[in-house]
């Protein structure tokens, strides 16, 4: 296992960490003793990033994640989420009122049955409340000593700046992988000038750059993946031919297509041991490139990469992993 900095003042983590969204909301096995073993197994292959949220199974997988870190709390990094609901009816809500923040984070210290957490993020941002606002409760905790670093989930670039005038962000966490590249054209470039480290969820695309899925009927097993293909059909095809295409050249350098898919998400490492990564050696199959985007020589890549923020891929126990 390999070991980044995450961000320009966070913690020492691995650079391939255990996250629970699909195994807790639309894909997955949610038995808590094959969650349990999954993160006992996890531990002894090197990780110590763990990711969980307050949402997840209503609170059960922070419990979960607890029980399966009693006794070896020293060895990881735990991170939680706020602020992020179902309703009812299916739409989404979210909360980031100061008032709310120091109530969600006394529920998921409770929950994990621990003193701290390590990463606090808030996991979608409330459009009705400034972030300004949010962050800087969210910095009240981290003076209080119940958080250790802050990050935030899913936000742009302008609000990743607004929050770092108010406390330094640690982490951002978004989707990333040869399915969705949307972060490379602004929110990467903003990470790395602001020295925050990205954490790439979902880093096979939930399956589809795996065998997992091998045809278009297999969207029905799972509402996530059938809403996240239906819309286009072309990008479906295109998306299974790539995926073809890579597991041939996989087996030809003698290595699973996940563990080609993820070495070419997360990039080299310089021998200091930070991240970097190219975002032009990611292969263009799921997105044509555009004058914008030509491709770079080795030197222009070198150049690019330097200052690149540490980047981690938050793997998921779902039908990805």
């Amino acid at each position: 296992m390999k070991y980044r900095k995450l961000g320009k003042n966070g913690p020492r983590v691995s650079a391939i960490g255990l996250g629970a969204g699909s195994a807790t909301t639309n894909f997955g096995e949610r038995d808590d003793e094959v969650q349990i073993e999954t993160v006992h197994r996890a531990m002894e292959l090197g990780v110590t990033l763990f990711d969980t949220a307050d949402r997840y199974m209503k609170g059960r997988h922070e419990r979960m994640l607890g029980r399966a870190l009693r006794g070896r709390r020293d060895k990881v990094t735990v991170c939680s989420k706020f602020g992020n609901f179902d309703n009812p009816d299916g739409s989404k809500a979210y909360n980031g009122k100061p008032e709310y923040v120091r109530e969600a984070c006394d529920a998921s210290l409770k929950q994990l049955g621990i003193e701290t957490i390590d990463l606090y993020y808030l996991h979608r941002i409330d459009p009705n409340v400034p972030i300004e606002e949010t962050v800087g409760a969210m910095a009240g905790l981290v003076k209080a000593g119940k958080v250790r670093f802050l990050g935030l989930s899913e936000a742009g670039p302008n609000s990743l700046r607004r929050a770092s005038k108010i406390h330094p962000i640690t982490a951002l966490q978004t989707e990333y992988s040869l399915w969705a590249r949307d972060v490379e054209d602004t929110i990467l470039p903003a990470c790395r000038e602001l020295g925050i480290g990205f954490v790439a969820y979902s880093p096979l695309g939930r399956g589809l750059l795996r065998r997992t899925i091998s045809a278009a009927s297999s969207r029905a097993s799972s509402p996530a993946i059938s809403r996240r293909t239906s819309s286009s059909s072309g990008r479906w095809r295109r998306s299974r031919r790539s995926a073809a295409s890579g597991r041939r050249r996989s087996r030809s350098r003698g290595c699973s297509r996940a563990a080609r898919t993820c070495s070419r998400s997360l990039g080299p490492s310089s021998r200091s041991g930070s991240s970097r990564t190219s975002r032009r050696s990611i292969c263009s199959s799921t997105r044509k490139r555009s004058k914008r985007f030509p491709p770079r020589s080795g030197r222009e890549q070198e150049r690019a990469s330097a200052t690149s923020p540490g980047i981690l891929l938050r793997w998921e126990l779902d039908t990805s992993a």
